[in-house]
């Protein structure tokens, strides 16, 4: 791993091995290939793709928990 010095507000995460840990148990359901959103508009450069998309509300705070457990 390579270290660097750290930037104001990018310490270092205390819970990282515990959440290394529970990969196996969320990979899953924990990111893009579970989340739905609406493709707003889709520009390629020479460069790279730009990719607009509409991920809706925010989640309510009862789900966020349930989700967490």
């Amino acid at each position: 791993m390579v270290f660097h010095k750290r930037d104001s507000g990018n310490e270092i995460n205390k819970d990282r091995m515990t959440l290394l840990g529970r990969t196996p148990l969320v990979w899953r359901k924990d990111g893009l290939n579970s989340c739905t959103y609406k493709t707003m508009s889709l520009e390629r450069l020479p460069l790279y793709v730009n990719v607009t998309v509409d991920i809706g509300k925010p989640l309510s705070r009862d789900f966020k928990q349930e989700v967490a457990l």
